[in-house]
């Protein structure tokens, strides 16, 4: 590779990693090629990309970007997957892979909060809980039923005491109206 192709491909990366907000580093050795392919398009249905790297030209492509804690993880054939706005598809696809494809490794990851601070770097056990998390609908309509079940139990009791309140009348009334009031 010619030096100006290795400084294209140096700064292709870069704006990719300061782009992102999560990079997941995976380890694709023993993959066929088909396997990769189809990876690849699953990541893109999901949002995000993966491209295959040379480790020295990836480490200095992470050079003062939000990754840069992950450089010294960049070894042995390494794939790097990355996703520019909501991870969490992309994390169920990789989770996905990973347990059923016993070749494809999921090595570390690093998803960065805030803009412009560093990334914070995941496990793999971290990565499998933020894949398992739920939708966003899913976890709103949660958000909302967790909301209104304060107010669905006050109305509950509201009822019950109003009930309450409906019969002791009634059987006040019952109760006159089989003893008249002496004097009347």
């Amino acid at each position: 590779m010619k030096r100006e192709e290795k400084e294209k491909s140096i700064a292709s990366m870069k704006e990719i990693t300061q782009k992102a907000n999560l990079l997941v580093l995976a380890d694709y050795r023993g993959m066929k090629v088909g396997e990769i392919v189809l990876l690849r398009r699953e990541i893109r249905k999901a949002g995000g990309g993966m491209k295959v790297v040379k480790n020295t030209l990836f480490q200095r492509a992470l050079k003062g970007t939000g990754f840069e804690n992950l450089d010294s993880k960049v070894d042995g054939p390494v794939a790097a997957l990355f996703h520019l706005g909501d991870p969490i598809p992309v994390l169920r696809v990789l989770n996905t892979w990973a347990k059923t494809q016993p070749k494809f490794k999921i090595k570390v990851g690093g998803m960065i909060s805030n803009p412009g601070q560093p990334g914070q770097v995941l496990s793999l056990q971290d990565l499998q809980t933020l894949a398992n998390l739920p939708t966003r609908p899913v976890m709103l309509a949660q958000l909302v039923g967790m909301l209104g079940m304060p107010l669905a139990k006050f109305g509950l009791i509201l009822k019950a005491r109003i009930s309450k309140l409906m019969e002791t009348q009634e059987a006040v009334k019952d109760e006159k109206e089989k003893d008249p009031a002496p004097g009347a």
